[in-house]
């Protein structure tokens, strides 16, 4: 999969972003619905990939230090493979607010994110993820 872009569901109730990664950029009229997916199962259907940040209750900025876990998920549309990308990931930006509420027209806040890795499936399964990204995503809020 080759990821171009991205967009970010924030939910400050939870301590957690899911960050769909994505082929092309979503259209506007689409993010209202790769939300929903993102809170209700965690991503689309079909192949995509998912990083999933959850952050200590406390959490004040996005710093690795206040991540409980990073998980990386890849789906091709028949299976799925998850690798913990917590060692490969770094990003600048900072927690957006719960109380976010953004005026008709504005761009939404972004994180700006790297993550690299290499995971081998456990003995018995024949896999293996190696990954290396770098890109600018939208977070919206989830609640």
């Amino acid at each position: 999969m080759v990821v171009r872009a991205g967009l970010g569901v924030w939910v400050p109730a939870e301590s957690r972003m899911r960050i769909l990664l994505l082929e092309s950029a979503p259209a506007e009229a689409n993010i209202a619905q790769l939300k929903e997916a993102l809170l209700s199962t965690g991503g689309q259907g079909g192949r995509s990939a998912l990083i999933e940040l959850k952050f200590i209750p406390t959490a004040q900025a996005f710093d690795i230090n206040e991540l409980e876990s990073a998980t990386l998920t890849v789906r091709d549309g028949l299976a799925s493979s998850s690798a913990n990308a917590l060692s490969g990931l770094s990003w600048s930006g900072s927690l957006p607010s719960p109380q976010l509420e953004l005026p008709p027209g504005s761009e939404h806040p972004r994180i700006e994110l790297t993550s690299n890795g290499d995971t081998v499936a456990p003995e018995g399964e024949m896999w293996r993820q190696s990954w290396r990204l770098s890109l600018s995503v939208p977070v919206i809020m989830g609640y």
